[in-house]
């Protein structure tokens, strides 16, 4: 099964940002989203994350839109939170004991590689460990898959290869990543699929 997105296109203003896109997502892979400033790659996860309401096509999801995580771009420092008070949060909603809670929690950090952060507040940790914080929060929400805006815009270029890395895991242990990223060259490395997007119309990725 996989997501599918048919004739898409959304205009905000009377401006046209995305023209007719249509594509399939896998699921449990890496697919990024790139293009140049402007050409709509966030506005188009914006979409398919339920964020935008109004549009024209079809994005058909195998679990329903709400199944998939959603992490924005820039999301605030929250305060006086440390690492394993803000994963926790993620688990908010699920009938799990506060036992059960912890022992996912401490489980997320190891595979996102920050069990050594766990006691430090999340405001005190660089922008590549508070960007590995997040997905360890999405994930923690139990979701068929997450939605990721330019997680890389803040990391250099070597956290950035070790994020990707952490990201095919993931994959790899059955959840569908769809990720917006400047970085067409580690895209093309450790993705599963690319869909380039030039002035909203799709230049790459289509059915």
């Amino acid at each position: 099964m996989s997501i599918n997105v048919h004739n898409l296109s959304l205009g905000i203003d009377g401006v046209q940002i995305l023209k007719g896109l249509s594509f399939n997502i896998e699921e449990n892979v890496l697919t990024c989203i790139t293009g140049p400033n402007g050409s709509g790659k966030s506005s188009l996860l914006k979409v398919m994350a339920g964020d935008i309401q109004r549009w024209e096509g079809q994005v058909n999801y195998p679990h329903g839109y709400k199944k998939y995580a959603y992490l924005p771009q820039n999301i605030g420092a929250p305060p006086f939170l440390t690492v394993g008070e803000l994963i926790i949060l993620g688990f908010y909603g699920q009938n799990i004991s506060n036992q059960i809670k912890q022992e996912k929690m401490f489980s997320l950090v190891e595979l996102c590689g920050i069990s050594n952060l766990t006691d430090r507040l999340f405001s005190s940790l660089s922008a590549g460990e508070q960007q590995r914080v997040w997905v360890a929060f999405a994930l923690a929400q139990n979701k068929s898959g997450i939605f990721m805006d330019e997680p890389f815009s803040s990391i250099d270029i070597d956290a950035r290869e070790h994020f990707f890395r952490l990201l095919t895991e993931i994959t790899g242990s059955g959840t569908t990543l769809v990720v917006v990223t400047h970085d067409i060259d580690m895209a093309r490395k450790y993705s599963n699929k690319v869909i380039a997007l030039e002035s909203g119309h799709l230049v790459l990725g289509s059915e």
